[in-house]
């Protein structure tokens, strides 16, 4: 459940940062010049989020049918774009805790996905697979 949250989070971050792509594209200094030329990059960021998020929330669902691996994937890149937002913000003080706090839940539940008792549920729950349990 924990992925199906953090996926939702992520993908609306993607779609926000989606809207924000036009509205930086169409930013301009006082003279009129383009004050930004960083929307292409924003862009891809953008999609990739969406990306990320869906993979996430996708593999979430599938950790209830007994797979793991979108997750394992979604939360590491996760991470990753949260790595690219704290390179690309300079270490700002003032941008730090943003990073930070959208990095903790794929930290968490790349734990609990990849502990025993995960295995196990996952084994037992593989689709296809009967379990023996009632």
């Amino acid at each position: 459940m924990l992925s199906i949250v953090h996926g939702s989070w992520v993908l609306f971050m993607g779609i926000l940062l989606l809207t924000g792509v036009s509205w930086v594209a169409g930013m301009t200094d006082s003279f009129g010049n383009p004050g930004f030329d960083g929307a292409a990059e924003f862009l891809v960021v953008a999609v990739v989020t969406i990306v990320v998020g869906a993979l996430c929330l996708s593999g979430g669902i599938q950790l209830l049918g007994g797979r793991r691996t979108l997750l394992l994937w979604g939360d590491g890149l996760s991470l990753a774009i949260s790595l690219y937002w704290l390179i690309r913000s300079q270490f700002a003080p003032e941008f730090l805790s943003m990073p930070l706090v959208h990095s903790v839940l794929p930290i968490i539940a790349l734990a609990l996905a990849s502990s025993r008792d995960t295995t196990l549920w996952c084994q037992d729950h593989a689709v296809g697979v009967q379990s023996a349990r009632f």
